[in-house]
Order: structure tokens, then C-alpha cells, then sequence
């Protein structure tokens, strides 16, 4: 890959698709740990890149969950799109992508993520005699409702879509979080590469505290990683991110990447301790305020996975789907199979303690034990400090 880069600088070539050296960068800067696993497609005419498509080889395994408890991993050896190729919408691209599949023969297909249902692609995968022969589709989840916010003229139109009292409550709730305690609150926008190791510190320290960092394995894992990554939109001018503070304390974060008129939020995460505050609410609605008066894009995306609040915030929405293109064979139609008889287990399983009650109570139980945990070790530490 990064001779693909280097070829690039030395003899660019035309593409309909924007500056697809930018794009090599990214992707490069974003899997830099990776880079005997990275690869890409290029569809060109004679003289012309019009479309691609970045990937890495993978395991991208099938998972079984109850609520957030993990289950199960049926591993899938596979090429994953960290997003939908960008070809055009015609047969004959993607005819020769799925042909590609032959030059990996240990992979068990391919995965994309977040595939919009809407989609040449998806209908192109649906509808072709020739995809359904070679390969099977599968869909490890049912499709999920995808939330933005299409920004209006002003604001005050955006704030249209709530109901009075919503209004009143979003308005006064940096005001009540400040009078609760006792606090100054401010939000802080990070845009600039100084500003970005500071802020990977903060962030980094309040999703050590949250419960998806000791009970799921995830959160904010690998700080310098984050930094080379920030420093690189940064000085392109992609990044957007904040901080929510109360007095000197910061209290929550979210992660933006603003390119091509789209700021996308992957990743909001805010200490536990404040969460009868409702900071991430206040969180979203400051920065949804902030989007009209500084740099305005023109949607605001929340990213995939249901939320209540995505749709709360959310003034329009699509659909999408995660989406398996397997090689047809003994393996994956076993691995598949399993995966979907687990998964109705599972939500069998979930519907009978919501029945009855035990979900919430579990859920809360859970998150509250692995915080509380968090909370013993760090005393632990601060005792045994000089």
C-alpha cells in the first residue's frame, strides 16, 4: 500500500472520485499497525480511476450476544470494506469484484459494513442470478434504522422538530447542569493538531471509566494510535471534536470527522459518574448547536447502530445492513447456520427476561458492577501512589 502511495505522488492519475490520494493517505494513517493486511481496488477505464474500494483481509467473525454479553465467535475469514466500494452504478464493476474473490483463495468471502438498503449495490447483490449461483448472503443482524440530522436553513428550524417542551428542556439543560453543580460548563472544540494530544488524554481517561471499556473490550484502546490518526485529519482540517467540561473536570467526549460537506460522529463516550446529569445529552445538543456557527456541514451523522438518542436528535433517517458475501461451501453454510440458530436463542432468551423484567435489572446490574470496579482500582492505585 504504501508504495501504491508512492506511485501515486510520482504519476497521479485522474479519478472521478475526488482526490484519491487523500483517501490512500487515510486509510493508510487509520491501519498503519496493519499494513501487510491492507489492499484496494481500482476501477479504471483507459484513462480514468472511476471508483475504488479499501479493505483489509481479515477474521471478521460471526457473534453471538445476550444484550451485551458475548456469547460466541464463529470465525469468517474474509476481505472487509471498511465502506461501501465507491463504484458506479453499473453490473459490470462489481461483476469484476466478486471475480476478485478467486485471487483469495483462503477467504470465505467478502463484509461490508453499513450497506444502505437503497443502494444500486444492495439491489445489484439482491437481484443478480449470477451472485446468488456463486455465493450466499447473509445478514448477521436484522437491517437497523440509520439516523442524521439534515441541517436546515438555521437552528431554529432545526429546533422545529421537537415539541415545546423538548425545546425547553434542550435549552435550559446546559443552565441546569451548571446550577446542579455548581460548576461552570463549557464546550471545547478541537480542530487543530496542538490540540489533539491533550484531548486523546482526556477522552482516553473517561473511557477507562465507562462500562464498554471493562465489559466489552471496547472504548478508546490505543492513545497513540488516535493521535497520529487525529494529527493527520487535523492538518487537513477533517477534525472535529469535543469536550464537555464542568469547572476543570471533563465529563464527556465526542469524536467527528468532518469531509465533503459530512460530519460523522463514530464514537461519544462520558464518565458514569455524571450520568444523572444527562451529560451526553447536553453533549449532543451543544454540538449540534456549534455545527450552524462554525464550519457548517451539511448532515450531521450519527453512524450505525440504534440509539435512542440518534433518533431523538435525528430529523431524517434510511436503513442499512451489515452484510456477509460468502463463498458458497460446507463451512460457511454451517457457520451461518449456527449464527442464526444462536441468535434466535438469544433473542429468545432476551424477549423472556424483558417478560419479566430481569433485562433492566441485569443491564443495570452489570454496568454498575464493572464501574464500580473501575472506581476500586483507581483508589487502589492512588493509594499505593508516592
Amino acid at each position: 500500500m504504501l508504495d501504491l502511495i508512492s506511485a501515486w505522488k510520482t504519476n497521479p492519475e485522474t479519478s472521478t472520485q475526488g482526490n484519491l490520494l487523500e483517501e490512500l493517505e487515510w486509510f493508510v494513517t487509520q491501519h498503519e499497525k496493519r499494513l501487510d493486511a491492507l489492499g484496494a481496488f481500482f476501477l479504471r477505464d483507459q484513462t480514468t480511476v472511476r471508483g475504488f474500494g479499501f479493505f483489509l483481509v481479515q477474521n471478521r467473525p460471526l457473534m453471538g450476544y445476550l444484550g451485551e454479553i458475548k456469547l460466541f465467535s464463529i470465525p469468517i475469514h474474509c476481505v472487509r470494506f471498511v465502506e461501501p466500494p465507491g463504484f458506479p452504478d453499473q453490473a459490470e464493476g462489481f461483476d469484476l469484484l466478486l471475480a476478485s474473490l478467486d485471487k483469495f483463495p483462503s477467504a470465505d468471502g467478502m463484509f461490508i459494513r453499513s450497506l444502505p438498503l437503497d443502494s444500486f449495490l444492495w439491489n445489484y447483490l439482491k437481484t443478480n442470478p449470477a451472485v446468488s449461483r456463486r455465493f450466499q448472503l447473509y445478514l448477521p443482524k436484522a437491517r437497523s434504522q440509520h439516523f442524521v440530522v439534515k441541517l436546515p436553513g438555521t437552528f431554529e428550524e432545526y429546533l422545529q422538530k421537537f415539541s415545546s417542551k423538548s425545546r425547553s428542556n434542550l435549552r435550559r439543560s446546559a443552565r441546569k447542569l451548571q446550577k446542579d453543580t455548581g460548576s461552570e460548563v463549557r464546550l471545547e472544540r478541537i480542530t487543530s493538531p496542538e490540540q489533539v494530544d491533550p484531548f486523546v488524554d482526556t477522552a482516553v481517561e473517561i473511557s477507562k471509566k465507562t462500562y464498554q471499556w471493562r465489559l466489552a473490550g471496547s472504548g478508546l484502546r490505543e492513545p497513540d494510535v488516535l493521535k497520529q490518526s487525529f494529527r493527520f485529519l487535523a492538518e487537513r482540517r477533517w477534525l472535529r471534536c469535543y469536550l464537555l467540561w464542568c469547572g476543570d473536570e471533563a465529563c464527556a467526549f465526542m469524536i467527528c470527522i468532518q469531509r465533503n460537506g459530512i460530519c460523522r460522529s463514530p464514537t461519544i463516550g462520558y464518565d458514569p459518574r455524571w450520568e444523572k446529569y444527562s451529560v451526553g445529552t447536553t453533549l449532543q445538543f451543544l454540538v449540534i448547536e456549534d455545527l450552524f456557527v462554525y464550519d457548517r456541514p451539511d448532515i450531521f451523522d450519527f453512524g450505525t447502530g440504534a440509539g435512542g438518542q440518534k433518533e431523538f436528535f435525528g430529523n431524517t433517517s434510511f436503513f442499512d445492513t451489515d452484510i456477509y458475501i460468502l463463498k458458497r461451501g460446507v463451512y460457511t453454510r454451517l457457520a451461518s447456520g449456527v449464527h442464526k440458530a444462536g441468535s434466535v436463542m438469544a433473542t429468545s432468551a432476551k424477549h423472556l427476561m424483558e417478560h419479566f423484567d430481569w433485562k433492566r435489572r441485569i443491564k443495570k446490574f452489570i454496568r454498575k458492577a464493572s464501574v464500580a470496579g473501575a472506581t476500586k482500582e483507581e483508589n487502589k492505585a492512588g493509594e499505593k501512589s508516592p
